[in-house]
């Protein structure tokens, strides 16, 4: 999500409660931990599980696009 109105509604939609009648704003609402877990995991589904020479590929590619684009960066200069 890169919309900060999405980011907002889903926070709102994990710590309010939902079976009152009338929501009141509240920013620093709380929810219990297992709760907000729950509802993050019906909200993402099953997410994948990476052994560890995945993670470090994935690590490797990321550093090789960043030093790219210091790289191009430093060109355009």
């Amino acid at each position: 999500m890169s919309n900060e109105d999405d980011i907002t509604l889903v926070a709102r939609y994990v710590v309010e409660d939902n079976e009152e009648e009338y929501l009141f704003y509240d920013e620093n609402a709380k929810n219990d931990l297992t709760v907000v877990r729950s509802i993050l995991k019906k909200l993402m589904g099953n997410l994948p599980l990476w052994d560890h020479e995945t993670i470090k590929q994935m690590h490797e590619d990321i550093v090789d696009v960043e030093n790219l684009e210091l790289i191009f960066c430093d060109s355009c200069s």
